[in-house]
């Protein structure tokens, strides 16, 4: 199973499909904080599911959440994700646990789905990766009051995933230029 230690090739393997440049990309990078601004059906969610999915399975005890403003737009990344565990028997045999909001593997990672309106629900995880789907709507203290704090412990990364929605919010914050934080660089 050498498609294993590559996430493209296991991309293309449990989609069936060729990912596109921009999505080999998103898979490869390592970094932290990841925010993708992209139209309508341009392959975003199903990209993220990989890496989520990639994350889970390979990576033992793992808290993974996704976060949407609606239950149903979360449901529809964890319903990709949960399809590519049923149609790859080498995935869904390592499943102890596949219900309506959770996947949790053998090597004791979870993939859960939640809505980003209550903060109690919300803060009951500890997570390792938090992904905001139609990041755009998500409200813009959501990400200081509930996502921060549950990274703290774990210094877990953020994926933000969405199509525009104006001149707004947390996720326009990350694209204008004026809000960015300047790249800091050591030198010797």
């Amino acid at each position: 199973m050498e498609f294993l230690t590559d996430i493209v090739q296991f991309f293309e393997i449990v989609t069936g499909l060729i990912p596109a440049d921009y999505q080999k990309a998103f898979l490869k990078s390592n970094a932290k904080r990841i925010a993708v601004r992209a139209g309508r059906k341009s392959g975003k969610t199903t990209m993220t599911a990989v890496k989520i999915l990639y994350k889970a399975f390979m990576t033992p005890n793992q808290e993974i959440v996704i976060f949407a403003p609606t239950y149903a737009q979360s449901k529809y990344l964890f319903d990709k994700i949960k399809d590519m565990v049923s149609a790859n028997k080498f995935i869904s045999d390592t499943t102890v646990k596949n219900v309506e909001t959770q996947i949790k593997f053998d090597c004791g990672s979870s993939i859960y789905c939640q809505t980003a309106k209550s903060d109690q629900h919300a803060r009951r995880f500890t997570p390792h990766l938090v992904v905001e789907e139609e990041a755009a709507w998500i409200a813009e203290d959501f990400d200081e009051q509930v996502v921060e704090p549950s990274l703290a412990s774990t210094d877990g990364d953020i994926i933000k995933i969405s199509t525009p929605f104006g001149k707004q919010g947390s996720f326009y914050k990350v694209f204008d230029d004026k809000n960015r934080k300047p790249d800091i660089t050591e030198e010797e």
